[in-house]
């Protein structure tokens, strides 16, 4: 999920320069965070991300079951944020594995 820091107009704030936390409330999970910095030393697989040109993309994944989990974004000098996603139930796929056993 792309999140942006905009203006009151709605625009991206292409110089914000804000660290985010963000927060899964209820069940799922965040697989890791990026910028788009290719200078960036900073650690994917954590819940913390400094914006670049005022975005941050946050990855998540759900249980693969129906629910309602929130994702709360925060920042010094930000208000705080959330979005609510609503899932479905699905069954795990093992494509990868399929791909790697048609090899032998």
């Amino acid at each position: 999920m792309e999140v942006q820091i905009q203006d009151a107009e709605g625009i991206v704030a292409p110089n914000a320069a804000h660290t985010i936390r963000y927060l899964m409330k209820e069940s799922g999970t965040i697989l890791g965070v990026d910028n788009g910095d290719l200078t960036s030393m900073e650690l994917y697989q954590t819940s913390v991300r400094k914006t670049f040109q005022g975005r941050t993309l946050v990855i998540i994944q759900s249980l693969r079951q129906e629910e309602t989990i929130t994702l709360q974004a925060k920042a010094d000098g930000l208000k705080e944020t959330a979005v609510i996603i609503r899932t479905v139930a699905s069954e795990p796929t093992n494509k990868a594995l399929s791909a790697a056993q048609s090899f032998r």
